[in-house]
C-alpha cells in the first residue's frame, strides 16, 4: 500500500469555525431558573414585595397622620386593647397603632430607598473618577 491511500487531505472551511456545538447560554436565564427552583426564595421574595407595596400604600388609605391626634383629649381612646378597628390596639394619644406601624415602616423604606440612591451615584461617581486616574 502506498502513502496516497493510508492518508487523505482534510477539507477547511473557514465559515464552519464560526459555529459553536454548545447551546446558546444566558447568564441571567440561568440565575432565574435557579430562582424559581427554590420555592423558598420565591415565597420570601412575595412576601418582601407584599410587605413593601403594603408599606408604601396603607398609610395612604388609612389617612393616618402621626402630627394629627384627634382624640388626644378622650380617655378612653388611649391604650386600647387590640380589637377588630384597631388591629393592634391605640397609643397614648389614642391612634391606632397598626397604622403608625406601617406609617414607620413606609418612611424606613422611603429613607433606606433614598440613601441607596445616594450612595449609588456617590459611588459611581467616584469609581468613574478613580478609574480614568
Amino acid at each position: 500500500m502506498n502513502d496516497q491511500e493510508l492518508f487523505s487531505f482534510a477539507e477547511f472551511d473557514e465559515t464552519e469555525s464560526e459555529h459553536i456545538a454548545a447551546p446558546r447560554y444566558s447568564y441571567w436565564k440561568s440565575v432565574w431558573r435557579t430562582f424559581i427552583r427554590n420555592k423558598f426564595t420565591v415565597a420570601v421574595s412575595v412576601l418582601l414585595i407584599f410587605v413593601v407595596i403594603f408599606a408604601l400604600v396603607q398609610p395612604m388609605i388609612s389617612g393616618y397622620d402621626p402630627m394629627v391626634a384627634p382624640n388626644i383629649s378622650n380617655k378612653s381612646m388611649q391604650y386600647l386593647s387590640p380589637s377588630a378597628k384597631y388591629i393592634f390596639g391605640t397609643d397614648n394619644v389614642g391612634n391606632s397603632v397598626f397604622d403608625a406601624v406601617w406609617a414607620g415602616t413606609r418612611n424606613s423604606i422611603i429613607v433606606s430607598f433614598v440613601c441607596t440612591f445616594i450612595n449609588t451615584t456617590i459611588g459611581i461617581i467616584i469609581g468613574a473618577l478613580w478609574g480614568f486616574s
